[in-house]
Protein backbone atom coordinates (compact mmCIF):
# COMPACT_ATOMS: atom_id res chain seq x y z
CA UNK A 1 0.00 0.00 0.00
CA UNK A 2 1.09 3.53 -0.72
CA UNK A 3 0.61 4.64 2.88
CA UNK A 4 3.15 2.08 4.04
CA UNK A 5 5.71 2.64 1.28
CA UNK A 6 7.63 5.90 1.80
CA UNK A 7 9.99 5.26 -1.13
CA UNK A 8 7.08 4.79 -3.55
CA UNK A 9 5.38 7.97 -2.25
CA UNK A 10 8.57 9.98 -2.78
CA UNK A 11 9.12 8.51 -6.24
CA UNK A 12 5.52 9.29 -7.23
CA UNK A 13 5.87 12.82 -5.87
CA UNK A 14 9.03 13.45 -7.91
CA UNK A 15 7.39 12.05 -11.03
CA UNK A 16 4.30 14.22 -10.48
CA UNK A 17 6.45 17.36 -10.28
CA UNK A 18 8.16 16.45 -13.54
CA UNK A 19 4.96 15.61 -15.40
CA UNK A 20 3.10 18.74 -14.28
CA UNK A 21 5.78 20.93 -15.92
CA UNK A 22 4.35 19.82 -19.27
CA UNK A 23 1.21 21.81 -18.42
CA UNK A 24 2.89 25.04 -17.28
CA UNK A 25 1.74 28.40 -18.67
CA UNK A 26 5.06 28.78 -20.46
CA UNK A 27 4.72 25.42 -22.25
CA UNK A 28 1.04 26.00 -22.99
CA UNK A 29 1.75 29.37 -24.60
CA UNK A 30 4.70 27.93 -26.53
CA UNK A 31 2.50 25.12 -27.90
CA UNK A 32 -0.28 27.55 -28.82
CA UNK A 33 2.12 29.86 -30.68
CA UNK A 34 3.49 26.84 -32.59
CA UNK A 35 -0.04 25.84 -33.62
CA UNK A 36 -0.80 29.38 -34.79
CA UNK A 37 2.48 29.59 -36.70
CA UNK A 38 1.77 26.29 -38.48
CA UNK A 39 -1.64 27.63 -39.54
CA UNK A 40 -0.14 30.90 -40.77
CA UNK A 41 2.55 29.02 -42.72
CA UNK A 42 -0.08 26.80 -44.35
CA UNK A 43 -2.11 29.85 -45.38
CA UNK A 44 1.00 31.54 -46.81
CA UNK A 45 1.75 28.46 -48.91
CA UNK A 46 -1.82 28.39 -50.20
CA UNK A 47 -1.73 32.13 -50.95
CA UNK A 48 1.58 31.86 -52.80
CA UNK A 49 0.30 28.94 -54.85
CA UNK A 50 -2.83 30.92 -55.73
CA UNK A 51 -0.79 33.96 -56.75
CA UNK A 52 1.42 31.73 -58.86
CA UNK A 53 -1.59 30.30 -60.70
CA UNK A 54 -3.04 33.76 -61.33
CA UNK A 55 0.27 35.24 -62.43
CA UNK A 56 0.78 32.42 -64.94
CA UNK A 57 -2.66 33.11 -66.38
CA UNK A 58 -2.61 36.92 -66.31
CA UNK A 59 1.05 37.86 -66.11
CA UNK A 60 1.12 39.66 -62.74
CA UNK A 61 -1.25 40.37 -59.88
CA UNK A 62 -1.45 43.63 -57.94
CA UNK A 63 -0.70 43.01 -54.24
CA UNK A 64 -0.73 45.23 -51.17
CA UNK A 65 2.98 45.95 -51.60
CA UNK A 66 3.11 46.35 -55.36
CA UNK A 67 3.29 43.85 -58.15
CA UNK A 68 3.45 40.13 -57.42
CA UNK A 69 5.27 37.91 -59.84
CA UNK A 70 6.22 34.24 -59.91
CA UNK A 71 9.41 35.07 -57.99
CA UNK A 72 7.42 36.23 -54.88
Amino acid sequence: MLVENADLRQQMGRQAKLSIQEYSWENSIHNLVNIWQEGINEQLIIARQSVGRVSRLEGTVEGDNGQWTMEN
